[in-house]
């Protein structure tokens, strides 16, 4: 969960080379992993049919000024690194 910038696997910016990539993660490295974890019971509990938007939609209530980017890595993350079968 750490910031998605030094992490190219994670965040590629499409707009080109002279672009730069800035985000704002709230809270420390604990809050955000004990948030991944939230994403990631969400995605247990959810039928099939939510399991794209209901995990989604937690960031996005938590973090109403988060950029869709800022939200896609963050579930991103959290499945990669968090989430166990």
């Amino acid at each position: 969960m750490h910031h998605p910038c030094r992490h190219p696997e994670i965040f590629s910016d499409a707009r080109g080379e002279n672009s730069y990539c800035e985000f704002v993660r709230e809270g420390d490295e604990k809050a955000q992993v004990s948030e991944g974890h939230e994403i990631c019971d969400i995605e247990k509990r959810v039928p099939p049919q939510e399991i794209y938007s209901a995990p989604s939609n937690f960031p996005k209530s938590r973090h109403p000024y988060y950029r869709v980017e800022q939200i896609n890595t963050e579930l991103i993350a959290a499945e990669h690194t968090l989430c166990k079968e």
